[in-house]
């Protein structure tokens, strides 16, 4: 079974069968996968609207995902019955990850570590792995100040802990009702954007789709000689001129991964759940995406 859409808002479960793993990749049993809001755009055919899906033709959807390896190709040593964590980057398969079973390659697995709950692994992927390589760009804290929007978000809620545990004098552009959150982890919340400036701004909210607020509001934030971090990587960013403009999309690491989900298993970042469904039931959890305001990922079971 795997959970598809044509791109007219609807979802549908199909049956269609993964192809044998060829040489370097695994089949994977699918534990939990996560509903993100790149699916979203999947379901509502933003992504066809701004032409990054060339697609006609129903696609798969769900990009991480955790599960157990049932079979390998060739020049793969991980072992079946090994339980590990993936993400799939993609929006024209014709699967995803939320299905019962998936082909992956090896290298983008992370075998989930002693002591952290797979559930729990299950959220950590995508969005963790977004804000890691989003802080990545600018290098070491360094005595800077960093505003992350969105900051107890999917992505901004892991750039806060990544950037907080790293040294950055993290601010937090997030609701009142967040604050326990990030005085937990050691960031200063903000209601509102003003005339303060940071050396790094990171948009994980993003406000790109805003395009008043982002250009008045957020831009003018960003100090001279700072830098401005994007996480849409589909969006145009404007130039700034003399600061560094960077744009990052998600790329499957399964080293980078695996390191996140050791930071997970010492308590260093938080996985969050919002809620469970079963796989017959991920519309439910698609429904809730859609419409925000939660905190923690949706996590889709297929049994």
């Amino acid at each position: 079974n795997v959970l598809r859409t044509s791109g007219d808002g609807t979802v549908a479960l199909d049956s269609l069968e993964p192809s044998p793993p060829a040489a370097g990749e695994v089949t994977i049993d699918v534990l939990a996968a996560t509903v993100n809001a790149v699916d979203i755009a999947v379901v509502d055919g933003v992504v066809r609207e701004l032409g990054v899906s060339k697609s006609t033709e129903p696609v798969g959807l769900g990009w991480d995902l955790v599960g157990r390896v049932t079979a390998r190709g060739a020049g793969v040593a991980l072992a079946i019955g090994s339980v590990v964590a993936a993400v799939r980057v993609g929006v024209d398969a014709p699967r995803g990850a939320l299905a019962d079973r998936v082909v992956v390659a090896a290298r983008d697995c992370a075998l989930v570590p002693p002591g952290l709950d797979p559930l729990d692994a299950a959220v950590i992927g995508m969005n963790a792995l977004t804000a890691a390589q989003a802080l990545q760009v600018v290098g070491p804290p360094a005595g800077r100040s960093l505003l992350v929007t969105g900051g107890a978000g999917g992505v901004g809620g892991f750039a806060v802990e990544l950037a907080a545990h790293s040294g950055f004098d993290v601010h937090a552009l997030a609701r009142p009702s967040d604050q326990e959150f990030l005085d937990r982890v050691g960031a200063r919340r903000i209601d509102a954007l003003d005339a303060t400036t940071f050396d790094v701004v990171l948009d994980a909210a993003p406000l790109q789709y805003d395009a008043t607020r982002f250009l008045d509001e957020l831009l003018p934030t960003v100090a001279g000689g700072g830098d401005f971090i994007g996480v849409m990587g589909w969006l145009p960013t404007p130039q700034l001129p003399g600061r560094h403009v960077h744009t990052v999309f998600v790329e499957p690491d399964g080293a980078e991964l695996g390191r996140l989900l050791d930071l997970a298993a010492r308590g260093v970042i938080t996985p969050r759940t919002a809620g469970r469904v079963p796989l017959t039931e991920a519309s439910t959890a698609i429904d809730h995406v859609r419409r925000g305001g939660h905190r923690g990922r949706w996590v889709v079971q297929p049994s």
